[in-house]
C-alpha cells in the first residue's frame, strides 16, 4: 500500500494512518527513538504526517522526551514516514489518527 507524502492523499486510498502536532507546537523526526540521535527533520505546527505503515502507527519504548517547558513527557516513539526514509517522533508531543 502507497503512503502519501505529507500534505497528499496517498494514490487509491482514502485515508492512512498519521500523527498530528498540536498546541502550536513542531516536533523533531529523529534518526532513532531518543532524543540524543541524530534530527533528520521537523514537522512544522498544525500538520501531519503519515506513520510508517498506512494501516496503524508503530510505537516503541525509546529515550525519554519533554514536548516543551512545561508540557508532556515520556518515552515511546512513534514511527513515521520521511519520504523514502523513516524517522521517529516522540508520542506524547502528537496526537494519533487518520488523515
Amino acid at each position: 500500500m502507497a503512503l502519501a507524502l505529507p500534505g497528499t492523499a496517498a494514490a487509491g486510498t482514502q485515508d492512512y494512518a498519521a500523527v498530528f502536532t498540536y498546541n502550536g507546537h513542531a516536533v523533531n523526526v529523529r534518526d532513532e527513538a531518543t532524543t540524543s540521535s541524530a534530527k533528520i527533520g521537523s514537522i512544522p505546527a498544525a500538520d501531519s504526517w503519515p506513520c510508517f505503515t498506512s494501516n496503524g502507527c508503530y510505537t516503541k519504548a525509546g529515550g525519554s522526551y519533554t514536548c516543551w517547558s512545561g508540557g508532556p513527557s515520556g518515552n515511546r516513539w512513534v514511527k513515521v514516514a520521511w519520504g523514502d526514509f523513516y524517522g521517529w517522533v516522540p508520542q506524547s508531543c502528537v496526537r494519533i489518527g487518520r488523515a
